[in-house]
């Protein structure tokens, strides 16, 4: 029994060190909508992928810029990390942020991070699919009127 724990932990492992992180992010490129495209710097490490100086382009226009994101691919525990990423429209930025996705509760991804408008809190429910972030102790008073209000405080939340 212990052998196969260890050859199956091995197995996992070789599997997190040797996966083609680049080759995952051009995938996911491929696979999103022909009319977003990600130009930025790529590196990666046994680890990690790494994202740094980019931009993210919505119909041939920058919506967002950003620092660095990291891409730590891990097949039960999945996270991104985010720094210093900022909104072209409205002048928003998140300082950094964290993106976890992990089999525990595979139908949901959660978010967390800080911006200049405040602490973000939020899920992606993927099986009623839709997205709910708390903006918690809100600086900026013009984003209020894209929130909604409930006893936690004021959110986004959008259908997709």
């Amino acid at each position: 029994m212990k052998k196969i724990i260890v050859i199956f932990l091995g197995f996992l492992v070789g599997i997190t060190i040797f996966i083609p992180k680049e080759n995952l992010f051009y995938l996911l490129q491929k696979e999103l909508s022909p009319n977003i495209y990600i130009n930025t710097d790529l590196s990666s490490n046994p680890i990690k992928l790494s994202l740094t100086r980019g931009q993210l382009y919505f119909n041939n226009m920058n919506m967002v810029n950003f620092e660095e994101i990291d891409i730590f691919i891990y097949l039960f525990y999945n996270k991104i990390l985010l720094k210093n990423v900022k909104f072209e429209i409205g002048n928003y930025r998140v300082e950094s942020g964290k993106i976890i996705y992990s089999i525990l509760s595979p139908l949901k991804i959660f978010i967390k991070g800080k911006g200049n408008f405040g602490l973000i809190d939020g899920f992606i429910d993927l099986k009623e699919k839709f997205i709910k972030i708390y903006i918690l102790d809100l600086k900026n008073s013009t984003i209020k009127r894209l929130l909604k209000k409930d006893e936690k405080g004021y959110y986004y939340y959008e259908k997709f």
